[in-house]
């Protein structure tokens, strides 16, 4: 059953801790997003932690080189989580798997930015990559993508799990879903700048915790395209 990350990509670190004390109860990660990271540091990470001890921690530092230090700084801080650019050097990705490995902490490889995700993600997988990230991030979605094309290649052709986010809604929750390896959805605006991001946060959780992929397979709604998994 897959995951809900919620993504708090605030400036403000009592805005983020705010945010974070209403949709705890209805998610499973919570992640401190890169305009936080890059606005308080580690800080962010350690105090989510503190606060929310039972929840896992995701810390978004899309990092593109010095893998061992920075993963050692997440896992330090109390992540669970933390991102590696899958557009890395060989040296970072392969450091950064260690050390995280070391630490019991996932490193999440973001796709987002790469030109041929589907030969860099079976390069990855070579590399022995655990976690796919794939990103449509804020400027691609306002230009209409849409991560649903690029997560369904990547899951046919590679056995990596997969994290998804960019431009989750409730309108295409449940075709991200039956994707096979999606292991963590994260929403972030659809929940965050909700009139009531708690009610909104607990109607994702549990629509993502309730849905029977199985009974979906057959439904009109979806095309051949998602059926053939």
């Amino acid at each position: 059953m897959a995951k809900l990350q919620i993504a708090l990509d605030f400036i403000d670190l009592n805005q983020a801790l705010e945010m974070a004390g209403k949709v705890a109860p209805y998610c499973d990660i919570l992640e401190a997003g890169t305009p936080l990271v890059k606005s308080v540091g580690m800080e962010c990470v350690r105090q989510l932690k503190k606060s929310f001890p039972l929840k896992l921690i995701f810390a978004d530092l899309k990092t593109m080189d010095a893998g061992e230090i920075e993963v050692n700084l997440a896992a330090s801080a109390g992540a669970n989580y933390v991102s590696v650019m899958a557009a890395a050097s060989v040296k970072t990705v392969t450091s950064a798997i260690n050390t995280g490995k070391a630490h019991n902490v996932e490193v999440v490889f973001d796709l987002m930015g790469t030109i041929d995700k589907l030969k860099r993600a079976q390069e990855l997988q070579e590399l022995g990559v655990q976690y796919l990230h794939i990103h449509t991030g804020l400027d691609e979605q306002t230009e209409g993508q849409d991560p649903l094309e690029t997560l369904t290649v990547i899951a046919q052709n590679t056995s990596i799990q997969l994290t998804v986010a960019g431009g989750i809604n409730s309108n295409n929750l449940i075709k991200v879903l039956t994707v096979p390896k999606v292991d963590i959805v994260m929403i972030g605006s659809a929940i965050t700048s909700a009139g009531n991001p708690a009610e909104s946060a607990k109607i994702f959780y549990r629509r993502l915790k309730t849905i029977k992929l199985d009974k979906l397979w057959n439904t009109k709604e979806f095309s051949k395209k998602y059926r053939k998994y």
